[in-house]
């Protein structure tokens, strides 16, 4: 009888090391999602009471709607990788936002945030080996300077990510990837609007060595007429490098010189192409 209640207590205590065990894990699985949570960061930008947000300051922390930062760049120097900007409605003159972090930048409503710049362009970008940088639908102005966003050569692969983001008043390049020779640039529907740009909107010429550019759906209006050195796209690689320009809207107010292309692709074997529909306003004008 004592050896079967001794086997009885262990049957009944059994249950408990597992219940014991359950919990152990529910905490650590919990802890982890916890940390996870707090890594990945959002930052709030403000100059206005709009959407019911608080008027921003550069000493508030940045990380509510009533508290937000007054200017991106302040809330840039306390991000980190992974983490998310968010900037109300309004026009943000930032000088040049130097990037040198795989985060994202969003606007609370749909192009109704506009980054800007007093100098030759608006974002100079070199996110670390590995992450990726991330813009959604704002409007980059290049206030009629040279450049929209340019971006740096590293040794190793980084990524670089437009969703919908508009670029405008450029005078040479919208997208200036004439220096990288690692990255991965995808562009979802973005929104070229240069009228004075007599360069290319979109070029990577360094070229590329690994990696790739893929642009798919959006719009490109670029060139005062008669002026147009280069098309509206162009991408240079090398072995294994992927190219794809698919599903563009591209207007050229005049044709392209020396014989180039629209779209531009060199040195890149399998490359796609398919489905832009390309008007030149003034095809008297190609030179």
């Amino acid at each position: 009888m004592l050896d079967t209640k001794s086997n009885i207590c262990e049957r009944v205590e059994a249950p408990s090391e597992f219940i014991k065990l359950f919990v152990f894990l529910v905490f650590l699985v919990g802890g982890f999602l916890i940390a996870s949570s707090a890594y990945a960061a959002t930052y709030y930008v403000s100059q206005s009471t709009a959407n019911g947000w608080a008027n921003g300051s550069n000493s508030n922390n940045g990380t509510s709607t009533s508290t937000p930062k007054l200017t991106i760049s302040a809330a840039y120097s306390v991000a980190s990788s992974g983490d998310t900007i968010v900037v109300n409605d309004g026009t943000y003159t930032e000088g040049v936002l130097y990037i040198s972090k795989g985060l994202t930048i969003n606007s609370v409503n749909d192009y109704a945030t506009t980054i800007t710049t007093s100098s030759g362009y608006v974002m100079d970008i070199t996110p670390p080996a590995g992450s990726t940088f991330t813009l959604g639908k704002l409007i980059i102005c290049a206030n009629s300077t040279s450049y929209g966003l340019i971006f740096r050569d590293v040794a190793t692969l980084y990524s670089v990510v437009l969703n919908g983001t508009r670029i405008q008043n450029a005078t040479k390049y919208a997208v200036d990837g004439t220096r990288p020779t690692h990255i991965t640039f995808t562009a979802n529907n973005i929104i070229i609007n240069d009228p004075n740009d007599s360069n290319t909107a979109i070029t990577f010429s360094a070229p590329i060595v690994q990696g790739g550019v893929n642009i798919n759906g959006g719009s490109a209006t670029i060139g005062i007429t008669g002026s147009i050195s280069n098309g509206a796209v162009f991408i240079a690689g090398a072995a294994g490098v992927t190219a794809s320009v698919t599903n563009m809207t591209l207007n050229l107010q005049a044709g392209p010189s020396g014989g180039n292309p629209a779209i531009g692709i060199k040195d890149i074997a399998n490359a796609i192409v398919s489905g832009n529909a390309i008007t030149i306003v003034d095809a008297s004008a190609q030179h």
